[in-house]
């Protein structure tokens, strides 16, 4: 007997885009599933859309609720939900027509709890797309996804995965602080790692489609007191294990955020002077320079060394195609 697959998709002011999203479900080749549609207090119709499809396929289930954020629409679908597992979708992007059936067929057996595939990043406006990069495949333990999930190795993101709704229910992954709301995903995949056996990754196989809008607002700079409470969630959520790769995390985001918005200044970080003391390498020793001093000589080295890591990423994902 097959398994019921829960999808759930937080929706908030997507009426433009709902009805292909849930188009792209209904025509799962996997049928045994249910979808189900948390509106998080919309203003734009979405929920009278949402009322509106589930008279036209009875797999769809709406769930209005009062705004609380993509967290909390996530929580309450997976408290609704009554499928043995779980899959997140956005409301403004799609499935493959055999993705639930792929990523089901793939978690079968050998206490696999999460299978997580490749996304297609869609630019509708220019009908121009890309794949993305995942220098890993097959069957990996948790301890290795968490350094993966930290090094950049994995994807971040809660999409592109069947999850067991248990693993979900037993754990805190969907209870992270509400003021969190850069690298949630991370912080929540992170948590779900204290409940999980084996994971398997797919990355020959996309699952996902991520739509890419014409016209979406770029992420603005965030306080850097924000990004220090999501460095103190995830230091908690880690309990003083991998530090080196926690380290690593630190110094790269500071880098990352500066090199977006120039205006961050990470000296006034509460854990920048903890930094100093924990440049394990060359290069995070080259990292910390910058942060503190903003020289040129250092952005060189630092754009340098990215691109060389961007194209061993690269490598290694060539690798996964075509092992020696």
């Amino acid at each position: 007997m097959k398994e019921l697959v829960s999808i759930i998709i937080p929706v908030y002011n997507a009426c433009q885009y709902l009805t292909e999203t849930v188009k792209s479900l209904t025509a799962q080749t996997y049928k045994k599933i249910e979808i189900l549609l948390v509106d998080d207090g919309s203003t734009d119709g979405s929920a009278e859309l949402a009322q509106r499809l589930a008279k036209t396929d009875g797999r769809i289930r709406p769930l209005p609720k009062p705004h609380g954020g993509v967290t909390a629409a996530r929580r309450y679908g997976v408290e609704q939900a009554v499928g043995t597992w779980v899959v997140f979708v956005d409301a403004d992007d799609t499935l493959p027509p055999d993705a639930v059936e792929y990523l089901h067929a793939q978690a079968a057996g050998e206490q696999i709890d999460l299978v997580l595939g490749n996304w297609r990043i869609v630019w509708p406006s220019t009908s121009s797309s890309r794949n993305g990069l995942i220098p890993l495949s097959g069957i990996i333990t948790p301890e290795r996804y968490v350094r993966a999930l930290l090094k950049g190795d994995a994807p971040a993101g809660i999409l592109g995965k069947i999850i067991r709704r248990s693993s979900l229910t037993e754990s805190d992954a969907l209870n992270i602080p509400p003021e969190i709301t850069n690298n949630e995903d991370l912080l929540m995949n992170l948590t779900l790692t204290s409940n999980l056996r084996r994971l398997k990754i797919c990355p020959r196989r996309v699952v996902y489609h991520y739509i890419k809008r014409e016209g979406s607002a770029s992420q603005k700079a965030l306080p850097v007191a924000r990004w220090d409470k999501l460095f103190a969630e995830l230091d908690k959520v880690l309990g003083g294990k991998f530090q080196p790769e926690y380290w690593r995390f630190v110094a790269n985001t500071m880098v990352r955020q500066t090199l977006r918005h120039p205006e961050s200044d990470f000296r006034q970080s509460a854990y920048f002077d903890a930094l100093a003391h924990n440049t394990r390498s060359p290069y995070m020793r080259l990292q910390f320079r910058y942060l503190k001093k903003r020289d040129p000589f250092s952005l060189r080295f630092i754009s340098a060394i990215r691109f060389v890591q961007k194209i061993k990423k690269l490598l290694r994902c060539l690798l996964t195609f075509f092992p020696i």
